[in-house]
């Protein structure tokens, strides 16, 4: 029995350890289905008795759907937990422990702070909460995206070790202190690598396929080729106004080494008229 759950473990670690960001909240869904599902089997006499018009089908069904939802529920709930009350934990945790394992009290080194001129202390105080909750929303928007693959890698390393373990010496582990925790680090880091290598892939084929930006970007195309078309042509003698003067690019069509261009002639009489005379020459290409 160890062998075969060792087995499972092993598949739902690899089932993790790509798209585990993805794939966590199906987990949590299937898992909470099959727990509905069991105990509506379990509960089965009593459910009969409540509910007689309901056939044994019926029943299993609905125990499967509603487990699905609640357990996929309960699992965005817990990421909305970590992602809101994980800075300030992660704060309170760390300032107990430099309290009390290492004797650093960090109250005393705020008093010591000087005060400010022209800056009270209720304004100080304000400025830093500003701050404080800038970081805190800035650090959030990466959590919302972080919590999964972490919460994934570590799920995906436990159960790849363990399995793997498993199988190996054909126990499970007795306790907590029977995983190889070096292990157990490196493979979740190898997993969150690759999702996050595989968040980037996803998002990069999503922009490149979606039709908006391919219009846009065949615009932003047009508009460079646009842009060197009408660059300035070197100075050279109108035919009508007879100036040296500059020339817009109209038209360039290359035959060999050699090209007609079609310009425009850009330069100003004394009104601050421009001549517009469009004329053809022809532009040499040296090696």
């Amino acid at each position: 029995v160890d062998i075969y759950l060792g087995l499972v473990g092993i598949i739902l670690g690899a089932y993790l350890f790509m798209e585990g960001y993805r794939r966590i909240f199906k987990l949590f869904s299937l898992i909470g289905a099959g727990a509905g599902y069991y105990f509506v089997g379990l509960f089965e006499p009593v459910l009969v008795d409540l509910l007689p018009t309901l056939v044994t089908e019926q029943m299993r069904l609905a125990g499967f759907v509603v487990g699905g939802v609640v357990a996929y529920n309960l699992a965005r709930m817990a990421e909305a937990s970590i992602v809101t009350l994980g800075p300030p934990m992660v704060v309170l945790l760390g300032y107990d422990y430099l309290r009390v394992e290492k004797d650093i009290d960090m109250l005393d080194y705020v008093e010591r702070i000087p005060e400010f001129p022209n800056i009270s202390s209720e304004t100080l105080q304000g400025i830093i909460f500003l701050i404080a909750t800038f970081l805190t929303m800035v650090f959030k928007m990466y959590l919302w995206r972080l919590v999964p693959v972490l919460i994934s890698a570590g799920i995906s390393g436990v159960l790849l070790v363990t399995g793997a373990n498993t199988i190996r010496t054909g126990d499970l582990p007795g306790s907590g202190y029977d995983l190889e925790f070096a292990a157990i680090a490196i493979v979740t880091a190898c997993s969150a690598a690759a999702q996050g290598y595989h968040i980037k892939k996803t998002e990069d084929e999503e922009i490149n396929s979606d039709p908006e930006i391919a219009r846009l970007r065949a615009h932003g195309d047009a508009v460079r080729e646009q842009r060197l078309l009408k660059e300035e042509f070197p100075l050279i003698r109108c035919p009508r106004c007879s100036k040296e003067a500059p020339h817009e690019v109209i038209n360039r069509k290359s035959h060999g080494g050699k090209s007609e261009v079609l310009v425009k002639c850009l330069s100003q009489n004394q009104f601050d008229e421009v001549c517009k005379h469009v004329h053809t020459v022809q532009e040499f290409t040296s090696d």
